[in-house]
């Protein structure tokens, strides 16, 4: 009777067995990553040999970090190396150094709590943030890009367990649309969502192997306007507000390659001739 009984239960374990999931649904992302690798060649300046931080906002500012330092990373990520090189050259001539967060994304163990951004001018038009030595922030978890860069850090540690968990916690706060945490809901913040944290969100998921809300990459191609730049606020209905920028653009990068290695997707190839860089 027990053989029978394990026999027929064979049977019905066979006959129920779930099929594998279909293949994530995800468009080629050929034109968009080519549109943003392209916004960045034409936010470069010859005089400064460095990106300013948006073509209408602001034009005459340009950033050591964070913007030139994550272009670095997304330059890198598309295949231009050698425009990462000359850029990473230039950070270092006007006085670039650590950072003290962003470095989580190229595998860099950072420490957390994270530290506050100290912001100051270098020289006129160029600027510099750090997060090397203000307080830490003691209500890290309420924002959304420190509780995603918590996610990367213990994947960086090699703790996968705990990045999963950072990262489901980090993910409680997208509501749908958008990530509604401590700079959401403040006066600052008017009530606009951050663009980067999309992609930051995006970026962290492929690198911990952890699935994406499906909501996350149709939001963020969403938010690149006609410049091929990524806009870097919107509104609760999805609208862009506002400017593209070299940070929010570069964030998005990162984001869409990476999706487009782990979903093995159309990309562009390593071509480095695609974009005209002002001379």
């Amino acid at each position: 009777m027990m053989k029978w009984a394990l026999i027929l239960l064979s049977i019905f374990l066979t006959g129920c067995t779930v099929p594998p999931a279909p293949p994530v649904s995800v468009p080629s992302l050929n034109a968009p990553i080519t549109a943003a690798h392209c916004f960045l060649a034409d936010r470069y300046s010859p005089k400064y040999k460095l990106l300013q931080e948006s073509p209408i906002v602001a034009p005459d500012r340009y950033w050591l970090a964070t913007d030139n330092r994550l272009a670095v990373y997304a330059l890198t990520a598309v295949g231009d190396v050698a425009h990462a090189a000359a850029l990473s050259v230039s950070i270092a001539d006007h006085g670039g150094r650590r950072h003290g967060l962003i470095e989580a994304l190229t595998g860099e163990n950072i420490q957390f709590p994270p530290r506050t951004e100290t912001q100051a001018e270098v020289d006129g038009p160029v600027w510099n943030e750090h997060r090397l030595t203000g307080p830490r922030y003691a209500d890290w978890r309420e924002y959304a890009d420190l509780a995603l860069y918590a996610a990367l850090d213990s994947h960086n540690e090699g703790n996968g367990q705990e990045a999963a968990r950072r990262y489901g916690a980090a993910m409680k706060l997208f509501d749908g649309v958008g990530f509604a945490d401590k700079p959401y809901t403040s006066t600052e913040g008017h009530g606009f969502y951050a663009t980067y944290k999309l992609a930051l969100a995006l970026y962290v998921a492929a690198q911990i192997q952890e699935p994406p809300d499906s909501r996350l990459l149709p939001a963020l191609l969403g938010k690149q306007d006609e410049s091929g730049g990524f806009v870097t606020l919107y509104d609760a209905t999805g609208t862009p507000q506002g400017d593209a920028s070299t940070e929010t653009t570069s964030y998005a990068l990162l984001a869409l390659t990476a999706d487009a290695v782990r979903w093995d997707i159309e990309r562009p190839s390593a071509n480095t001739d695609r974009c005209a860089w002002p001379e």
